[in-house]
């Protein structure tokens, strides 16, 4: 993490902006106050990096504790809530500083998407609702329904991932998760099914009330989330995860299959 000059215009709103970065580099509008570079952490090609970590651990063990590093820097250093990021970085990272920079701790986080800027604090679309598609036991390979209180959540916006949680959810280290959620927008799914900030934001409030209906009902103490779309909508339902569930265990695309990432 490097650590620059604060960077506002004296025309614009006081903010800070923040450059993360799992995947590469590019150049964006705004220069870094603050850079969490985590590529070196990743396996892959030196300028593309892939989906998974050298050591996984490092999720909560490296990259959780920068990332909070980052927001005591600039609790201490910027008297501003608004918080512009800009990266490639995987969909697990955008959930993660979105969680970090959350609204209960009164921060409005601005990200690029679709070449613009879409912010947290928009008022919401009212005509994005987020429907439940399916609610079901989960079973593991010999048909046992798992036991605890381990829940899991799929959440499709970009294309339908019910199949794929399901496979997953059959695994060994998935097997604890004793039902599951299938959440989706009443829109069709794909590229443009979020159009807007109002629509990520209708998203991410419809994912935190479906999600903390489900955690209460099945007496949950830990969910597993999972998730297909854009940057947008990881960060910003990131942003409403606070009050859902004791622990929330985001899970990170591997291609094929998921692993955990970041514990929140």
């Amino acid at each position: 993490m490097l650590k620059a000059d604060l960077y506002a215009l004296a025309s614009e709103e006081r903010c800070v902006t923040v450059h993360m970065n799992t995947i590469g580099e590019r150049m964006y509008d705004l220069e870094p106050d603050y850079t969490l570079d985590w590529r070196k952490y990743f396996g892959g090609q030196p300028g593309l990096r892939g989906h998974r970590l050298k050591n996984a651990a490092n999720w909560n063990k490296k990259l959780l504790p920068e990332l909070r590093s980052t927001l005591e820097e600039i609790r201490s250093a910027a008297p501003c809530k608004l918080v512009r990021v800009r990266g490639l970085a995987r969909l697990s990272a955008w959930f993660a500083f979105g969680f970090t920079f959350s609204e209960v701790a009164g921060y409005t986080i601005e990200v690029e998407q679709q070449d613009q800027h879409w912010r947290t604090d928009a008022a919401p679309a009212t005509d994005l609702l987020v429907e439940p598609y399916g609610e079901a036991e989960a079973v593991d390979e010999d048909g046992a329904v798992g036991s605890g209180a381990t829940v899991a959540c799929g959440i499709s916006v970009t294309g339908d991932l019910e199949q794929d949680v399901r496979v997953h959810l059959r695994t060994v280290e998935a097997g604890s998760a004793s039902r599951v959620l299938f959440l989706r927008p009443n829109r069709q799914l794909g590229r443009d099914c979020l159009r807007s900030a109002a629509d990520a934001v209708a998203l991410a409030r419809g994912v935190k009330e479906q999600l903390r209906s489900f955690v209460k009902r099945s007496g949950a103490t830990r969910v597993l989330l999972y998730y297909f779309g854009p940057l947008s909508g990881a960060c910003f339902i990131g942003h409403q995860l606070n009050a859902v569930c004791r622990e929330v265990q985001v899970m990170e695309d591997q291609q094929p299959g998921y692993a955990p990432s970041f514990l929140l």
